[in-house]
């Protein structure tokens, strides 16, 4: 299975950059099958909780215990593959512009809305219910 870090090219596109205690950034992988990705890497400034980490898992984020872009701190990450765009040369524009501003959305919300899901969560464990 593919780490998210490691590939045959690996660049960075943009970050990292931190915001709210926590650190983003997004790169651009090719692997040895031809297969691309665009991939977000996020970093806590501090140890997450287990209500984080467990949103952050049915987010579909993965964990990586040293991330090359941010420092070598344990990061979450989620690999966005480029599909293979053969004629319509327009499609692989749309595709980037659409990863870039997910990316920045990610950035300016990340932190206010995994606040808002611990919160919910607790509101749920409160009533007997868990994730």
């Amino acid at each position: 299975m593919w780490d998210g870090h490691t590939a045959l090219e690996h660049k960075v596109v943009k970050g990292p950059e931190t915001r709210d205690g926590f650190s983003f950034c997004l790169t651009h992988a090719s692997l040895s099958d031809n297969r691309k990705f665009f991939v977000f890497h996020i970093a806590s400034d501090k140890p997450l909780s287990e209500f984080a980490r467990k949103w952050l898992s049915l987010m579909g984020l993965q964990n990586f215990n040293a991330c090359p872009y941010l420092e070598q701190r344990p990061c979450f990450w989620k690999a966005i593959e480029v599909p293979s765009l053969l004629g319509d040369p327009w499609a692989h524009f749309q595709q980037v512009d659409f990863v870039h501003r997910a990316f920045d959305q990610l950035r300016q919300n990340f932190s206010k809305a995994l606040s808002e899901l611990e919160e919910a969560s607790q509101v749920l464990a409160d009533v007997g219910l868990s994730l």
